[in-house]
């Protein structure tokens, strides 16, 4: 009897959050390749759900591990992907933004928004395209122009695929 309900609960907790696609299904060897100069050697998948919202992030480890990289698909139900993408990103500045601190700037042409939050040393592009989050982090050097364009080209890859 406990099973049941315990199986009925986890099957209601899925039904409202929905399933995250698998982040470490998204991006292939030959994508990492292109963009940061190597294939990636191992994949780590973490999932996770809560309330409206699931999350699956991959951490595609790379030869030089600097250079890796993280992408997380964020998926939900009605309108709780809007919702966490209004209140997070709402007062995104246009990309070119104030140097060096932590900022959160538009970035063009990728998903119906994106936004990039970070600085030249670490930071992630946001991107959402109907109801779907991509995070993507890129290691490795550059500046944060680079970052960018290097998480542009992965987030394209990886929406054409979700």
């Amino acid at each position: 009897m406990h099973r049941s309900l315990a199986l009925a609960a986890a099957f209601v907790c899925f039904a409202q959050t929905g399933a995250a696609r698998n982040a470490c299904e998204v991006l292939t060897k030959k994508d990492l390749a292109a963009v940061q100069g190597e294939a990636f050697t191992a994949t780590k998948l973490m999932e996770t759900s809560e309330r409206l919202l699931a999350r699956s992030q991959c951490f595609y480890q790379l030869p030089t591990f600097s250079k890796s990289v993280s992408l997380v698909v964020i998926t939900g139900t009605g309108s709780a992907v809007h919702n966490y993408w209004k209140s997070n990103f709402e007062k995104a500045h246009d990309e070119e933004g104030e140097k060096g601190e932590q900022e959160v700037v538009h970035v063009r042409g990728v998903g119906d928004d994106a936004v990039w939050s970070g600085n030249h040393l670490v930071g992630a592009l946001y991107v959402l395209r109907r109801d779907t989050i991509v995070r993507i982090s890129v290691g490795g050097p550059g500046t944060k122009t680079e970052k960018i364009a290097k998480a542009r080209r992965l987030g394209a890859r990886a929406l054409a695929r979700l």
